[in-house]
């Protein structure tokens, strides 16, 4: 079946697309670093100064705070460290990519919106 139906070479294309959608959150308040690799990527939440000094203490708050919104909206992911992992099934569409970038995209604002 992963031979057939060329799930290798649907996964890069399908990861690039996705890690093109994940960079659109580097610049979100709450993120500090965006990584991916294939069909997998990462938002951190340690963000750090021009000289890699960490600028904030809350990154556990804050990834538990965007894993349990992202939960609440239905995307699976998982915690890892100070960041969450998103690693989407091989046969993931370019239309799923989108929903759930989408919905990580509102789980980070309504983290962000509750936040003192």
């Amino acid at each position: 079946i992963i031979q057939r139906d060329k799930l290798v070479e649907k996964a890069a294309s399908t990861g690039a697309y996705l890690a093109d959608k994940l960079k659109t959150f580097k610049d979100h308040p709450l993120v500090g670093d965006v990584r991916c690799l294939g069909l997998a990527g990462s938002l951190d939440f340690l963000r750090r100064s021009d000289s890699d000094a960490p600028l904030n203490d809350d990154a556990d708050e804050i990834m538990s705070a965007v894993y349990d919104a992202v939960l609440e909206r239905g995307v699976i992911v998982r915690p890892a460290g100070r960041s969450i992992v998103i690693a989407p099934p091989l046969i993931t569409t370019l239309e799923e990519v989108d929903v759930i970038c989408e919905r990580v995209g509102l789980a980070l604002d309504d983290v962000l919106a509750s936040r003192p």
